[in-house]
């Protein structure tokens, strides 16, 4: 991809929201990337971050997401409403990485009009999830929208 431009990262987890290794890791993730190229972080909460080649947006819960709504899709709703928040702001990135499930909608928008090509674990991050092999220490990486030459092709 020669004209990678900035990097837009789509996760729930990002500090201090995080409860996990998504919200680190891609903590590190963002860190590092914004040392060689602007970086955009869509995440659920509240967070706001703007620092040279990092930007943070927060997307909070909607008040109408369990009103009236069946307990067991109170998380599914939640996640669907934010995602559709996320994917309604422009995006001027070159490529956008949906670090976890609850995000992938809110890149599949930009990704199938053309805008962008999306990253995304290829593997559940559950290591017993049906399709992982039990040898798969670390998820792989896929680009719907865009080929690596081969030498920069993930192992898998």
């Amino acid at each position: 991809m020669p004209d990678l431009r900035k990097v837009a990262l789509f996760t729930n987890e990002y500090p201090p929201n995080v409860y996990g290794g998504a919200g680190v890791h891609v903590e590190y993730l963002s860190r590092a990337l914004s040392k060689m190229l602007p970086v955009e972080v869509r995440c659920f909460g509240d967070q706001r971050v703007d620092a040279p080649n990092l930007t943070v947006r927060g997307y909070p819960r909607w008040e109408e997401t369990a009103r009236n709504t069946d307990p067991r899709f109170v998380g599914a709703v939640d996640a669907f409403n934010r995602s559709l928040l996320m994917a309604k702001d422009n995006l001027d990135a070159s490529v956008v990485h949906c670090h976890t499930w609850y995000t992938d909608m809110a890149a599949s928008w930009p990704v199938s009009s053309g805008a962008c090509p999306m990253s995304s674990p290829s593997t559940p991050s559950n290591p017993c999830a049906p399709g992982r092999s039990s040898n798969s220490a670390m998820p792989t990486t896929s680009v719907r929208g865009w080929s690596a030459p081969p030498s920069n092709r993930p192992m898998r």
